[in-house]
């Protein structure tokens, strides 16, 4: 019987592989290491250094063990937000030429979580043909207009310079799994009400005047793209 002695850090012990060559058989040889305490081992360690050494472990998910090597701990809880979420569109106002804008949503949760309206927000892309700065306008939401909020951004996409950005307070709830947020109707329009031509606008479409899922139109989850195409 031979006896290997190691001393090595409490949290993470490395295994001599190579060794056991020397000896010809594991049933052949003892290990020891001084100061491992295997309480203290962390989590996402890689798997011993060797010739056939566990993998690290991946988010979420316990390390690979190697032969002759110590397995990988399990990684952290990964990060990315839940799938399953869509955003329907209907348009409220399909003239192409028009002093407003009038994009009509529904998110659905198609998830088994509930989810608090406070972590998305809307995006509306379309081009500003000048006459000022835009305002954001909510007629209705199931929760209140006064838990909705609007912004403005630019962006250099394709059919799109600009986009109007609908988030929701705390207040605004909880959207439920399996279900929807019920009509949001937002209303777009300059200060002073100047004409806008929506012809060239990448989320405008005329045809969608009932709930329709709408690739052009995006979702986000705590900033996180979850439904659509950006332009």
């Amino acid at each position: 019987m031979h006896s290997i002695r190691r001393r090595g850090p409490a949290s993470s012990p490395r295994l001599v592989v190579a060794a056991l060559a020397a000896f010809g058989s594991v049933s052949a040889c003892s290990f020891d290491w001084e100061g491992y305490d295997p309480r203290l081992a962390s989590s996402g360690e890689p798997g011993a250094t060797g010739p056939s050494a566990g993998g690290a472990g991946g988010d979420g998910g316990a390390g690979g063990v190697g032969i002759g090597g110590m397995g990988g701990g399990g990684g952290g809880a990964g990060g990315a937000p839940p799938t399953g979420f869509r955003l329907q569109y209907k348009n409220a106002n399909p003239k192409v030429d028009d002093i407003q804008i009038q994009p009509h949503f529904k998110i659905v949760n198609g998830t088994q979580e509930n989810v608090p309206l406070s972590d998305f927000e809307i995006r509306y892309w379309f081009t500003h043909d000048g006459g000022g700065s835009f305002v954001y306008d909510c007629d209705f939401a199931p929760f209140n207009c006064i838990h909705t909020s609007g912004a403005f951004g630019h962006t250099s996409g394709v059919k799109a310079d600009t986009y109007a950005a609908i988030s929701f307070t705390t207040d605004a709830g909880i959207l439920t799994a399996n279900s929807d947020s019920g009509e949001i109707q937002a209303r777009l329009h300059t200060q002073n009400f100047t004409t806008v031509n929506q012809a060239g606008d990448y989320s405008f479409d005329p045809t969608k005047t009932s709930f329709t899922d709408w690739a052009n139109v995006t979702l986000y989850s705590k900033g996180v793209l979850v439904w659509g195409n950006e332009p």
